[in-house]
């Protein structure tokens, strides 16, 4: 099947046995994807309607935790609303900083069965879930989805390896791949946030980054989030400058010096698998900006080679 993101890597991590586990297991496994380089993390899976209650009260934090502890580490987690067409989002997407994801169908209409997309701290858009077909309808109408090989159904004649499927977990991948897209063009984590959640759109008014209860901020838009060149090269020179910490200190002509080298390919990719050489925003008193329009350059072309 077509992807959102299709050069984007996939790490497959399993947290869930015939499709339960426990709070332990899933935080425990998005700690395994932040510490191993994950730009974003897909959470189609949540709590029963009504447990929001352990995480708002401090009874149990595991996963708000473990989200917050990928955060810290640049890493944006996607969790699905639910599926009991309650008025928020389940957990963990209600609590932790996270985006929470709710579904529409084909004529992007909220999808009976999704929670509303709202969360404590309004993070929450729409993506395509499927219709459900609780009226019935043909297989297009839902999410074709891949299936362990050899399990589908071919109801649709979409072959054994296929299944169409209706979900919050189908939308929230749909979000996911335009946040890798993103992380792709170089942005940092607050940066690809914040165009999904602005450039998300009404389908009724066409207003981007409101509020509505249907829909949050809107259904997901990756069209409108591509960038021009411009803003791109800005965006890799704030990439550099938040990276290499190590010119603090030096005059002018070593800072240029060090610049020079960053610069080099080898140098850039360096800088890029550094953490203890990368990893610190800094504020220089001097600029070279020649040595900086160059490593930005080809910053983001390195980091994507570099994933």
């Amino acid at each position: 099947v077509a992807g959102v993101a299709p050069d984007a890597k996939v790490m497959p991590i399993k947290v869930l046995e015939d499709g339960s586990g426990t709070n332990e297991d899933i935080a425990e496994g998005i700690r395994y994807a932040a510490d191993h380089g994950a730009d974003v993390i897909n959470l189609s899976l949540g709590g029963l309607p009504g447990t929001q209650i352990f995480s708002i009260f401090g009874l149990d934090t595991t996963m708000k935790d473990a989200i917050q502890y990928a955060r810290d580490k640049g890493t944006l987690t996607v969790a699905a609303a639910g599926n009991t067409s309650t008025l928020l989002c389940n957990d963990p997407a209600f609590s932790s900083d996270s985006i929470c994801v709710g579904a529409t169908d084909r004529n992007e209409l909220k999808s009976y069965f999704s929670e509303l997309p709202v969360t404590f701290r309004g993070k929450g858009v729409a993506g395509p879930g499927g219709s459900g077909r609780l009226l019935g309808g043909p297989c297009s109408d839902d999410i074709i989805s891949t299936v362990p090989r050899g399990t589908g159904t071919d109801e649709c004649g979409e072959g054994k390896d296929y299944a169409a499927f209706a979900g919050t977990s189908m939308a929230t991948p749909h979000v996911a791949g335009v946040a890798a897209i993103l992380f792709g063009q170089g942005r940092s984590l607050d940066n690809v946030e914040q165009a999904i959640l602005s450039t998300s759109r009404h389908p009724l008014f066409g207003t981007r980054g409101g509020f509505s209860a249907l829909y949050g901020r809107g259904i997901v838009d990756a069209a409108l989030e591509e960038i021009d060149p411009e803003h791109e090269k800005e965006q890799a020179r704030a990439l550099v400058r938040r990276r290499l910490r190590t010119v603090r200190g030096l005059d002018r002509e070593a800072q240029t010096r060090r610049l020079a080298g960053y610069a080099r390919p080898e140098g850039l990719l360096r800088c890029v698998e550094s953490v203890l050489e990368c990893r610190e925003a800094i504020d220089l008193n001097v600029k070279p900006v020649v040595a900086l329009d160059a490593m930005a350059a080809g910053v983001s072309s390195a980091l994507r080679e570099n994933r």
